[in-house]
């Protein structure tokens, strides 16, 4: 009985054992998954837009060349800031922010930090509205190169290093060595140096050495001596141009408007179109004279103007044949009572021709969106004319062609300028003249040119704005 109670207390123990063990494990998977959560919020960055990123990268290499030896500062932990409003007041940089109307002018800034490996930190810093970010980056010292030492050996060039270089303390030019070539490593602030040394001079020589990010630097022998390499800079000019003048006033920045009273041509594309039309008159017809309205129906009057240029006769059997055959050229006379369709040959047996009549324009016009043309006939005789009998009509006619031309103007292509200006406009014609107050408009253009390229754009008409820069 006893040991039943015991096995089942064991049981129990161990079973508490379980749980506690499972809710340590529950705790611990909580306690990882809240810190790799805020981790993870914490270095979730802004989502910055593409026009974001590219003006702070403006903004760093304006930095990069603002920040130089002398406006940096000296003391290791020292801090030089600028602002936005800063460079934009020392032409550092073109306006970007619209007169502060997008970015923040003074939180907007640039700060370069002296840090303890004898560089610097440079932070950028941009503000635009609610979007707020910055990016780190460094500026190191100019490197210092050592000039090329004096060949100390006659049999052999002197080797160029790979990596920063010093003297081997252990030779010098008094010392003899057994071995054809010793190479020994130093250590300086964790930089390693190696040197080369020849048993025949029995010295160290190294033809050039290169130390970056720091001012420390080691002769190599007595002959050789130190000097900083400057990376050559090149002048760059800001220069000033103007467009060509153009129709119409326009202002805003950069923008010349002037204005004078002058002739102003309407200028349009124009073509000639030739038609063809006729009326009829009955064979008793006893009058003298007959006026009949053309409707110019396959003429677009929204997008095309025209104007009457010339008459004619039907001289040949082609002429008819137009005037039946060809819909685009054809102009009926405006009335309800239509002779059927006839062939050419027939047409011409029963027209009036040259000699026989002639014809009076009266009036071209524009009624309702159509166009109209108006001609007065006067019939002199109808001679050698054999009339055509008409089902339609049920008495017999004759025909009274008459041809003429039009010049047809496309609105679409019309152009307002200058009389002046006529020869810019090949194929147009001047449909209209007119005294305006006449007014133009030019843009003023800037652009930054290399030193080298200078003289090309001065010979062009560009003009010194008189700013200069370095780059």
């Amino acid at each position: 009985m006893y040991e039943e109670k015991d096995s089942k207390f064991k049981k129990g123990n161990w079973l508490i054992l379980i749980l506690k063990l499972l809710l340590v494990a529950i705790l611990a998977f909580i306690l990882c998954w809240l810190f790799m959560r805020n981790n993870k919020k914490q270095t979730v960055t802004t989502e910055t837009e593409p026009e974001f990123i590219q003006n702070i990268n403006y903004m760093k290499e304006s930095a990069l060349e603002y920040f130089t030896s002398d406006r940096l500062p000296q003391n290791e932990g020292g801090k030089i800031k600028i602002t936005l409003a800063d460079m934009l007041d020392q032409k550092l940089l073109i306006d970007f922010t619209q007169n502060g109307k997008k970015c923040d002018l003074n939180a907007s800034y640039i700060q370069a930090t002296k840090t303890e490996d004898d560089n610097y930190a440079l932070k950028v810093n941009l503000k635009c509205g609610k979007n707020e970010d910055f990016i780190v980056t460094s500026i190191e010292k100019k490197d210092n190169v050592c000039n090329t030492c004096p060949n100390l050996n006659e049999n052999k060039e002197p080797e160029t290093p790979d990596i920063e270089a010093k003297p081997n303390n252990n030779n010098n030019s008094n010392n003899s060595s057994n071995s054809s070539n010793t190479t020994s490593t130093n250590s300086n602030k964790g930089n390693s140096t190696s040197s080369s040394s020849s048993s025949s001079s029995k010295t160290t020589v190294t033809k050039k050495v290169i130390k970056k990010v720091t001012y420390k630097y080691y002769n190599l022998c007595d002959s050789c001596t130190v000097e900083t390499v400057t990376p050559t800079k090149e002048k760059y000019y800001e220069l000033y141009s103007y467009t060509d003048w153009v129709g119409g006033a326009y202002y805003g920045d950069n923008y010349e408007n002037k204005c004078e009273r002058t002739n102003v041509y309407t200028y349009c594309k124009t073509s000639m179109a030739n038609f063809y039309s006729s009326c009829t008159i009955p064979e008793n017809y006893n009058q003298s004279s007959y006026t009949y309205t053309l409707n110019l129906t396959n003429i677009n009057s929204k997008t095309t103007g025209a104007n009457a240029m010339g008459f004619g006769y039907y001289t040949n059997l082609s002429d008819y044949e137009t005037y039946l055959n060809k819909k685009a050229s054809k102009v009926e006379e405006n009335t309800t009572q239509k002779v059927e369709l006839v062939d050419a040959q027939t047409m011409m047996n029963a027209s009036l021709k040259q000699g026989n009549f002639t014809y009076n324009p009266q009036k071209f016009y524009l009624e309702n969106g159509i166009y109209k043309m108006q001609i007065k006939i006067d019939i002199l005789n109808k001679n050698g004319v054999t009339p055509y009998y008409s089902r339609n009509l049920g008495y017999n006619v004759y025909f009274v062609p008459v041809k003429f031309s039009l010049r047809l103007i496309d609105y679409d292509t019309c152009v307002r300028d200058l009389v002046s200006n006529k020869d810019k406009y090949p194929g147009y014609t001047a449909i209209s003249n007119e005294s305006v107050n006449y007014c133009q408009h030019r843009e003023k253009i800037y652009k930054w040119v290399k030193e080298s390229e200078l003289n090309n754009y001065l010979n062009n008409g560009w003009t010194k704005t008189g700013n200069v820069k370095e780059k």
